[in-house]
């Protein structure tokens, strides 16, 4: 990361709503630079929610950037990062910087950082109304399952292990749209499986809470692709890592005006939700903790933070808002069963792009004293 050169730094009071993937890439990032660093989380404890994600290339550049080995995976170690468990936010005020929580405690920052995701309060405070993410028709019933009867004396599912190994994703040509996908985890135990499928009516009139995740039975998913053929049907005779099959609603959040307002900026989901379909939900937010921590090296100031955030929403904005725009894009061929189309180039665009050098130089041309 860059640094200010100076012999009396002091760190800034950072605090970070939310320890999803963004809300954690930034505690590691900001933390590592030298500053004071809170993560506030509504649960009250982190497990596993029945489901795997792909981290592409453009994100491991910024994980490997904080300390975390392809070869190990076992996570990075900080110190001094206060982690607070069942701690609600109630409120936000972004131009002071203080949070308030559901116990009635002030909580004081020189930063706040909104990483509260789809459903974010942080995010309302920032723009000053309430910006639902749209229902877009499509449902995704996710699970991860044992995967070890996959080799072979589980018959039915050599299609998971035959030929190349990786994702295997089976759409359905026609509608309503259907597709099923699924890849390996953890060195091939386990198996994470997505089961898209467009909602029906008496679904999308559904008007239970946005957070909220109703499980169906593997019954139920067979249901929604009867017509496949069997052997497809045979994922879903594995036992359950999860113990649940669970429902999610694909929802999208529009383009919106700003992701910053005084010392408070946005992060991840909160920012720029979107659909899974180029796999970069994950990584545009480790992407944007790592960017976000090129503009605030040690010696920072309380009173830099909000131009310091004006550089960085210019520069991570209109490429989130790119691939916010692409996966709906790309919803729209695979429903019409043109998977795939007029992917290459994005790919590679996504693959190729370096933040923390961009981060770096954004920086360096900004802020860099000479």
């Amino acid at each position: 990361m860059p640094s200010d050169s100076t012999t009396t730094a002091t760190p800034l009071r950072i605090t970070i709503v939310g320890a999803g993937l963004g809300g954690l890439a930034a505690a590691v990032a900001l933390r590592q630079i030298g500053h004071i660093v809170q993560v506030f989380e509504r649960s009250e404890n982190k497990t596993e929610v029945g489901a795997a994600l792909g981290i592409q290339p453009n994100a491991m550049r910024v994980l490997k950037h904080l300390g975390v080995q392809v070869e190990n995976f076992k996570g990075v170690f900080v110190t001094g990062v206060s982690m607070r468990f069942g701690c609600k936010v109630l409120s936000c005020s972004p131009e002071e910087g203080t949070v308030v929580l559901e116990t009635g405690e002030t909580i004081h920052a020189d930063l706040v950082i909104g990483a509260d995701g789809i459903q974010s309060l942080i995010r309302t405070h920032v723009l000053g109304y309430v910006q639902d993410a749209t229902p877009t028709g499509i449902a995704c019933c996710r699970s991860v399952f044992n995967a070890t009867p996959t080799d072979g004396s589980f018959s039915g599912l050599e299609w998971l292990s035959e030929g190349d190994p990786g994702v295997r994703s089976v759409a359905w040509k026609g509608l309503p749209f259907r597709m099923i996908l699924c890849y390996p985890c953890r060195n091939g135990e386990l198996v994470n499986s997505a089961h898209f499928y467009t909602e029906t009516e008496k679904e999308k009139q559904d008007v239970s809470h946005p957070a909220s995740t109703p499980t169906m039975s593997p019954a139920q998913v067979r249901a929604k692709f009867a017509d496949y053929h069997p052997k497809f049907h045979r994922l879903l005779d594995l036992p359950n890592h999860a113990g649940k099959i669970f429902r999610w609603r694909l929802r999208v959040l529009p383009a919106i005006p700003t992701w910053c307002k005084g010392r408070t900026a946005l992060l991840g989901d909160a920012a720029h939700a979107t659909l899974p379909f180029l796999a970069q939900g994950a990584a545009m937010a480790i992407k944007d903790a790592g960017v976000l921590a090129c503009m605030l090296p040690l010696g920072t100031t309380r009173e830099d933070v909000s131009a310091r955030l004006a550089v960085w929403e210019d520069l991570r904005k209109p490429r989130a808002d790119f691939v916010n725009k692409t996966t709906i894009e790309q919803m729209e061929f695979i429903i019409a069963g043109q998977q795939g189309t007029a992917l290459g180039d994005t790919r590679s665009k996504l693959a190729e792009y370096d933040a923390i050098a961009a981060g770096r130089l954004a920086y360096q041309e900004k802020f860099e004293r000479v």
